[in-house]
């Protein structure tokens, strides 16, 4: 909710200064997996720890697990929900990411495909 918050607001700025409506460019590619904010712990990294992977999506076909930690897209470090989104986001429809995962103390690089969003925006 805040990283859509955030985009609300980034925005609605945009729209008032110079006169430009971003929305159609939100939420255009996805991976297929829930997430949340995780922080780090004796038992585990910082990263964006997946709550679910849906079924034929590019991370289930990757091999993404939940309780997995996304700890990079590329060499983008993921340190949060928000900067999962936004990297995912910052790719287009087609593109190849490694993704860099945290799995019960092993890590992983994982090559995942970029796909359109389900659900298209209608303005």
């Amino acid at each position: 909710m805040t990283y859509g918050t955030f985009l609300f607001l980034t925005n609605l700025k945009s729209v008032y200064e110079a006169k430009q409506d971003h929305r159609v460019d939100f939420w255009k590619t996805w991976i297929g997996v829930q997430h949340a904010t995780t922080h780090s712990n004796e038992l585990q990294p910082s990263g964006s720890k997946v709550l679910s992977v849906k079924e034929s999506s590019p991370a289930s076909i990757a091999g993404v697990r939940p309780e997995d930690i996304i700890l990079k897209v590329n060499s983008e470090t993921i340190s949060s929900y928000s900067d999962l989104e936004a990297t995912i986001h910052k790719h287009r429809i087609g593109d190849q990411v490694t993704l860099t995962i945290w799995r019960a103390g092993d890590t992983l690089q994982l090559p995942c495909n970029i796909a359109p969003y389900p659900i298209p925006y209608s303005a």
